[in-house]
């Protein structure tokens, strides 16, 4: 399985440079970068230009805005690499629990090729599996089309939502504001 961690977010209502903004003395990034790390697994890192880090660092597939030019060339990497999945993750989502890869996992199927987290009543599509041969086959007719989003991509190939109970705290907040930042200072306090 490929990780791959998704840093393009410009971070516009935040004044800019998201995945370099500091949570607990380190960036959104690496703080990403640990968690994957924790899991086992080295990720790659897909950004618009390059970062600072100190793993692989690829640059969004060009053509494409959004998540789906992260997911696109994080595709380019998987598949040449012979991974059967790709782990797709938002490096603003500072709380993401350790059971993310095996659950999602569970929901790939004969159906379905792409698993989804599901939380507090919406699908989050920078948190999913993707089955790479799949991905790499739908990719090119999809990009042809008008719709450019995570979404419908993984409504083509057909998905699985895997659902997550939160138990009073969202594990899946992301960061867009400043004041997302210092909920998350607090949460972590």
């Amino acid at each position: 399985m490929l990780v791959a961690i998704l840093a393009g977010g410009e971070g516009q209502r935040m004044g800019g440079g998201k995945p370099q903004r500091i949570l607990g003395g380190i960036t959104l990034l690496q703080r990403a970068i640990g968690r994957v790390r924790s899991w086992k697994y080295e990720p790659v890192v897909v950004a618009p230009r390059d970062l600072a880090t100190d793993c692989e660092t690829i640059r969004d597939r060009e053509g494409i805005a959004g998540p789906l030019a992260g997911l696109a060339a994080a595709c380019d990497v998987a598949r040449p690499r012979e991974c059967d999945h790709l782990l797709l993750l938002a490096c603003d989502m500072p709380f993401l629990p350790e059971d993310i890869p095996a659950r999602l996992a569970g929901g790939i199927g004969e159906g379905t090729k792409c698993a989804m987290v599901r939380s507090g009543g919406r699908d989050i599509p920078v948190c999913s599996l993707w089955n790479v041969a799949a991905l790499a086959n739908a990719l090119p007719d999809y990009l042809t089309g008008d719709d450019r989003s995570l979404f419908g991509l993984a409504n083509m190939l057909g998905y699985m939502s895997v659902e997550w109970e939160g138990g009073g705290r969202d594990a899946f907040f992301n960061i867009n504001t400043p004041e997302d930042l210092t909920e998350a200072e607090m949460r972590l306090s």
